[in-house]
Parts: structure tokens; sequence; C-alpha cells
């Protein structure tokens, strides 16, 4: 098996645009997937992205909040950008502020969706103590190869260190702190 690698990392909240869509849990038979595809596909064929005043650059975010609980509760799925401030929103799409706080930091380099779908696979079979507020996945702008891709996911987690014992032994830690 692959071995992961994690970082505890310290994010500052941040503003996001994007269109977002309403997801009953991660369970296999849930809409998760279809709907987070959905969202995927109509921005970027719609151009969204382009529309999205403010942006700090083009990097694309996919993010995960409002838990009505653990993952196997509702949640929302956005896919867009991080921006500056908000002054305006495009028409269709919505803002939120990613959460201020410790997240576990995962990095994937392999085939998309590949490589998402094994990295949260590993997430969601390990005892993290997930806070469940907000989780995030950053694609660079730079992937021209999805076949070849590089994506960090963020991990919203309670802060306690002693969490990550509970981590499987495949699953490498280290921790920093970034601002």
């Amino acid at each position: 098996m692959k071995k992961l690698k994690l970082k505890i990392v310290n994010i500052k909240s941040f503003p996001v645009i994007g269109l977002a869509t309403k997801c009953v849990s991660h369970d296999v038979d849930s809409d998760f997937f279809e709907n987070c595809d959905e969202i995927w596909k109509k921005f970027v064929t719609g151009g969204y992205s382009e529309a999205i005043p403010n942006k700090v650059n083009d990097n694309i975010i996919a993010a995960y909040f409002n838990f009505e609980g653990d993952s196997t509760k509702p949640f929302e799925f956005l896919v867009g950008c991080q921006v500056t401030h908000v002054d305006e929103i495009p028409e269709g799409m919505q803002t939120f502020e990613m959460d201020h706080g410790p997240y576990l930091k995962v990095r994937s380099h392999e085939k998309i969706p590949e490589c998402h779908s094994a990295a949260w696979k590993e997430i969601w079979e390990s005892d993290i103590d997930r806070k469940y507020s907000t989780d995030f996945e950053v694609y660079s702008s730079e992937i021209q190869d999805w076949r070849n891709a590089e994506m960090d996911i963020y991990i919203g987690i309670e802060g306690k260190l002693d969490s990550l014992e509970k981590l499987p032994e495949h699953i490498e830690v280290s921790i920093e702190a970034h601002e």
C-alpha cells in the first residue's frame, strides 16, 4: 500500500465563491458522487472560474461544509475559488467562509479521480478526530494532465495531536504550522 504523507497545518479563514449543492452523505449509495460530478462538470464547462471576482489565484477549491453531523449525514459541496474579499457574488453562485483552525493536509499524486477516491477512502476508514465543520481540496491551476495530477486535501480536525496516534501505520505524519 502506498504511504500517505500528512501534515498538520493551521489555516486562517478565507472566503470562497463557487457553485454548490446539498449532498445526503458520502455513502456509496447516496447522491454524493452524482451531485459532485454534476457540479464539477458545470463549473469547468460553464466558465464559472472566469466569472469569479477578486480571485487569489486560479487554483480550484472543492469544499465540504455545513455538515449536519459526520460524513454519513447531509452536508454541502462547493466547487469554486478562493477570493480576497466578497463584493459581489455572480448569479447562480454562493459564498462561504472557510473555517480557521487546524487541518490535516493529505497530498495525493496520481490519476484523478482515482487518487481522490483512494485518499478519501483512507480518511473515512481512519480514526482521525475530525471536526466536521469544513474540509476542502485544492487543485492547482497548473494541472494540465489529470492522469498525473497532484492535489491536497485538508481535513478539519479537533486539534488534538493524540488523535494522530490512531492513524493506520502506513500513514506518515509530520507537523507544521502555516498561516
